[in-house]
């Protein structure tokens, strides 16, 4: 599972993670939404849990 990761610029110039989604269309369509002009969008792979 993948896992897309927005984050902008915080209070100390570091980028901060504020949202996060699915499906990168859609973290795509809430920057556009938001009108950021600095962003990173990271991709995340989320592990499958271990079975015991």
């Amino acid at each position: 599972m993948k896992v897309w990761i927005i984050c902008i610029p915080g209070f100390e110039g570091d980028f901060e993670p504020i949202a996060a989604f699915s499906d990168m269309d859609k973290a795509g369509d809430y920057i556009e939404s938001k009108g950021f002009h600095s962003w990173s969008l990271d991709n995340l792979t989320i592990d499958d849990p271990e079975e015991e």
